[in-house]
């Protein structure tokens, strides 16, 4: 798409100029749906935003694993390269925390952007200390040895209602976490550029009192 020149402009242009409620409408008016992460994944601590492409992998507590063995997780970690979030499915089970500061030094010092994942986090003060944003459905201090481990990495995997795909673009900010098709990045980022560039005139307008109806009307149908 024009003024999209590729996978760094497109983060730093959700990263800058856009928000996630943005991104969820242009997907929606695109006709994709489904993209929006559900409402109890939320950014761990204040100010948190991620933006990068998705390491999906699945997670599961040990009573539900079957013959399936766990895989390492320091093995995941190690596997991140710059501009990665670790998305971590859970099946919404807050069991036990699955990641927390130490995973997330080694995380970071590899380039990784951040993690979402709908289980828990913990030691949420030193994630916020260090800026690592994490977005989570909840928090647990339970270590997760022996209780709940990684049994896929790499392929889709379900979280948060969302199904991730490897090399999707993951933006997470304090309205919640959007997960964008790797192959449509472009055009949903200009779309919800547009937009952006609609709700400000929009705003605009009812700034000066003008009728509701009339604003939207004017703005939806590009009257002057």
């Amino acid at each position: 798409m024009p003024g999209l020149d590729g996978e760094q402009e497109i983060f730093e242009t959700l990263r800058s100029r856009l928000e996630t409620t943005l991104v969820s409408d242009a997907l929606d008016a695109m006709g994709i749906h489904g993209q929006a992460m559900r409402a109890e994944v939320r950014p761990a601590f204040p100010g948190a935003t991620v933006v990068g492409q998705a390491y999906p992998v699945q997670a599961l507590d040990r009573d539900e694993t079957g013959d399936k063995p766990f895989l390492n997780i320091l093995d995941v970690v190690n596997s991140l390269k710059p501009d990665d979030v670790l998305v971590i499915g859970s099946s919404g089970s807050l069991r036990t925390a699955l990641f927390g500061d130490l995973l997330a030094v080694a995380a970071q010092v590899r380039g990784a952007a951040g993690l979402v994942t709908d289980g828990a986090l913990r030691d949420i003060k030193q994630l916020a200390e260090m800026n690592f944003p994490g977005f989570a459905a909840g928090v647990n201090m339970v270590d997760p040895t022996g209780k709940a481990g990684i049994v896929d990495s790499g392929r889709a995997v379900p979280c948060g209602g969302v199904t991730v795909n490897p090399g999707d673009i993951v933006f997470g900010d304090i309205n919640g976490v959007v997960v964008i098709p790797g192959d449509r990045a472009a055009e949903t980022v200009a779309l919800a550029l547009k937009l952006a560039s609609e709700e400000a005139l929009l705003r605009d307008r009812l700034r000066t009192g003008q009728d509701i109806h009339g604003a939207f009307d004017s703005v939806i149908n590009q009257e002057p």
